[in-house]
């Protein structure tokens, strides 16, 4: 049996879109301040050096968040499981899975013979009040993100239980 491999959703992508335009609006607001000689107060030209410093914050969280996704991989073999996140990996035969937990509607907790390991979602899309979790890619095929909970479970011969 070959490994199948998911890894998130091309959707992914889009952090890191957000991520470059982020910085670059923060790069013009920096420049800018740093160029307008009109602004001689202090409270107005610290109230934009402030928020040329949270844009910059917020770009370099969504960098963050896409080499985390960009890192983010399962591995299913035909006897164990392995979970890749920036670097990291870690090993989990199926055999070592006793339960799966659902601890929300899209966290799930296996809890294995010697410690736990928690399958959450590398992000979410939001739309007004909806909130989905980003699916995944299983080899080259796009996938709802509760399909790599699902084949765990079959591949340990287990249920998913709520938790």
């Amino acid at each position: 049996m070959d490994t199948v491999r998911y890894k998130p959703a091309e959707v992914a992508r889009w952090l890191q879109t957000g991520a470059q335009e982020a910085r670059s609006k923060a790069a013009k607001k920096g420049r800018s301040l740093a160029k307008d000689p009109r602004e001689a107060g202090i409270p107005s030209s610290l109230k934009r050096a402030a928020g040329a410093v949270m844009d910059m914050g917020r770009g370099a969280f969504a960098e963050l968040v896409h080499k985390q996704a960009e890192g983010t991989e399962y591995a299913l073999d035909e006897d164990k499981l392995e979970a890749r996140n920036l670097g990291r990996s870690k090993a989990i035969s199926y055999r070592d899975v006793k339960q799966i937990l659902a601890k929300s509607s899209d966290r799930y907790q296996l809890v294995l013979a010697s410690g736990t390991h928690m399958v959450k979602p590398i992000a979410h899309l939001v739309a007004g009040r909806l909130k989905v979790p980003i699916g995944w890619r299983r080899n080259t095929m796009e996938v709802p993100y509760e399909t790599l909970i699902d084949e765990i479970a079959a591949r340990c011969g287990l249920e998913i239980q709520p938790g």
